[in-house]
């Protein structure tokens, strides 16, 4: 069996040295892409002018019931229901609506996370995630996907993935 394996290997090979041609196995490539995501979102911004640092930012995830096409829906539990009752508070708080038929996805909330940033006078080592039921989920996803950006997070109701818990060790929960 040694035997003819090294027999094919030399006859694949000896061709291509006796041509003195390189040998190319692999080449070099590179991605150039602009994924589009698009997401409706409520965003409150304290009318106050913010610190030096810039505002907190909080981002809240809804849970199931809420996805779909009406961000209305979002204003149903949590941070905006608060804030549609006139609440107002001392941070900036994005709620995002999740698609029907599509779950947290971590790549398109830091997407959204990278144009409020852009967008505000947001503090980067005071931003925190919360989300109830599937937005937990969503939390612990985000928090997994990019722990160093997070300075806590509060999921309510919502698993995550435990081989990830060892992600998460340097991030107060």
């Amino acid at each position: 069996m040694f035997k003819k394996s090294v027999i094919l290997i030399v006859a694949f090979l000896f061709p291509v040295i006796c041509s003195g041609q390189e040998v190319r196995l692999q080449e070099v490539a590179v991605l150039r892409t602009d994924i589009a995501v698009e997401m409706q979102y409520l965003i409150a911004v304290p009318q106050e002018e913010p610190a030096i640092e810039g505002w907190p930012l909080m981002l809240f995830l809804h849970g199931l019931g809420e996805c779909g096409s009406d961000i209305n829906l979002v204003k149903k539990h949590g941070p905006p229901k608060r804030i549609e009752n006139g609440k107002r508070f001392p941070f900036v708080v994005v709620s995002p609506q999740c698609p029907r038929g599509s779950r947290w996805e971590a790549w398109r909330l830091t997407s959204l996370l990278d144009e409020v940033i852009k967008s505000n006078d947001i503090d980067e080592d005071r931003i925190y995630i919360t989300g109830l039921s599937m937005g937990g989920f969503g939390t612990w996803d985000l928090a997994a996907y990019s722990p160093e950006r997070f300075a806590a997070i509060a999921p309510i109701c919502g698993g995550g993935n435990t081989l990830d818990g060892k992600l998460l060790i340097n991030l107060p929960a």
